[in-house]
């Protein structure tokens, strides 16, 4: 009977130990980056070796750790020279070089741990590599996603505006935003003193102190659509589709403040109004309706309500600023079989890559 008593225990204490052990083997390759990811941080000193350090944690930061090797060190050039610039021109960081999507509220530090040695790699297969331009390593912007073409730099002038004919087939290419005119000039309200807008469309002054100052007056005896033409007008816009210049109400700001005034995916957005149609029923349906007076008006009645419901659409394409690489089409070209280098010649044609 002992025997049987030991035997049972011996395997209700194997069952216990199953999720340790289980668990233990799943996370064996977690400690292991762990402990590397330490041993780099600690036995560091010189600057080479901080700024590689430093271009692993950027790239698990800001691309998903499931596109393709070649994209990841392509993404891994560009960080380092936008860091090689930071710790040797001390200049600051205007958050333009980079513009990212926000992936899934994905935790970086758990992409880190869990993927360090395979980051590691790429870095090294790209060590000290940067992009130049005529001897001088400069600002190399990115985005997520542009809308089928990048964009012309103006203070950076060896930009271009590169074709990026994959983001057109991205689900998230193009962005649909809805407001009423309500909400437009709350958010109108809500934003503009801390844009710190100071030109307006006229040679009046901006009162600042008038928090209660109607900006978009709204004419009751036109329609929306026409009150929408009259209020907001975008003003200049490049030949990549991206809005330089726009004026609201009698302010002007440019198609960047726009954007981020209203959360708007980019800069490349077009605006209209959209009507909410509504069921009207079969056609038999319908002339019963108009066979009484009380049916005449409760359709009158929703007429009015379908035009209340009337709503200021904007359109996006693309997801940033539309500078330099589109992430989304470097994963494609990747797909494609291009390299890394490759990838980079594309979107930076006049920038060649230097070894530090």
């Amino acid at each position: 009977m002992k025997k049987y008593t030991y035997l049972i225990l011996l395997i209700l204490l194997m069952l216990s130990m199953f999720p340790y052990l289980f668990t233990r083997a799943v996370d064996s390759a977690w400690f292991t980056n762990q402990k590397h990811m330490t041993e780099d941080f600690t036995t560091g000193g010189d600057l080479s070796r901080q700024l590689e350090y430093e271009c692993i944690l950027k790239l698990a930061e800001t691309m998903p750790i499931s596109y393709q090797r070649e994209a990841l060190k392509a993404q891994s050039i560009l960080i380092r020279t936008n860091l090689f610039l930071k710790h040797n021109t001390k200049q600051e960081d205007s958050g333009f070089a980079e513009e990212i999507k926000d992936i899934g509220g994905r935790k970086e530090k758990a992409v880190l741990l869990e993927n360090y040695r395979y980051l590691k790699e790429i870095t090294e297969e790209t060590q000290g590599k940067v992009l130049t331009c005529e001897g001088t390593v400069v600002t190399v912007p990115y985005c997520y996603l542009s809308a089928g073409s990048m964009r012309n730099g103006e203070e950076l002038s060896y930009l271009e505006a590169v074709e990026s004919p994959y983001d057109l087939s991205s689900p998230e290419y193009l962005k649909l935003s809805l407001f009423s005119w309500n909400e437009l000039e709350d958010q109108f309200r809500q934003n503009l003193y801390a844009l710190c807008l100071t030109e307006k469309a006229s040679d009046a002054a901006i009162d600042f102190s008038v928090e209660e100052e109607e900006l978009l007056p709204f004419d009751s005896t036109k329609t929306l659509e026409e009150n929408v033409k009259e209020q907001l007008e975008v003003l200049e816009r490049e030949e990549s589709g991206y809005v330089k210049k726009v004026r609201l109400g009698s302010y002007l700001m440019s198609g960047e403040e726009f954007r981020n005034m209203f959360g708007l995916s980019s800069s490349d957005f077009y605006v209209d109004v959209l009507a909410n149609s509504q069921e009207t029923g079969t056609k038999e349906e319908q002339e019963q309706e108009e066979k009484t007076e009380k049916k005449a008006e409760e359709k009158a009645e929703e007429k009015t309500e379908e035009k209340e419901q009337e709503r200021i659409r904007m359109v996006t394409r693309g997801c940033g600023h539309g500078y330099g690489m589109s992430q989304y089409g470097a994963e494609c070209l990747a797909r494609e079989g291009k390299t890394g280098e490759e990838i980079l010649k594309i979107y930076f044609p006049k920038l060649e890559i230097k070894t530090l």
